[in-house]
């Protein structure tokens, strides 16, 4: 009972926000999926000493990136305020599915933006946490 109150007082706040400006909605997912002719698991594809994988297609996990943007207010001058926040979510294969040890869920970017400032000519500002 206590998540449906919670639910139900964060759309209190956030309803009035939507029916006046717009949300802005983007994702990105990514996974892999791959057999042997022996009927074994994906090879991952790195090389030894390399700090970062590379991107042949092979991945050897699912990645998702859920982005939200929310305008809170736009001025005369059309500079706006907005809200922005990206979930990220990683699963190895083969891992248990509760996101712990490598795997993760986590807010890879949470931030407030003021975009197109006039006086500024048109430069943007921001606080919070990026990419």
């Amino acid at each position: 009972m206590e998540f449906y109150k919670r639910i139900a007082l964060f759309n209190t706040f956030l309803l009035p926000l939507t029916v006046i400006h717009a949300f802005e909605f983007n994702g990105y997912i990514r996974s892999g999926i791959g057999y042997s002719e022996k009927g074994d698991t994906q090879s991952c594809f790195f090389l030894d000493g390399a700090k970062s994988k590379y991107r042949l297609g092979n991945e050897c996990e699912q990645y998702v990136e859920l982005t939200g943007t929310q305008e809170l207010y736009k001025f005369k001058d059309n500079s706006t305020v907005a809200l922005k926040g990206t979930l990220a979510l990683l699963q190895d294969f083969g891992d248990d599915k509760d996101f712990s040890g490598n795997n993760y869920a986590k807010w890879a970017e949470a931030y407030l933006m003021w975009n197109n400032i006039s006086y500024l000519n048109g430069a943007n500002v921001w606080a919070g946490r990026r990419f």
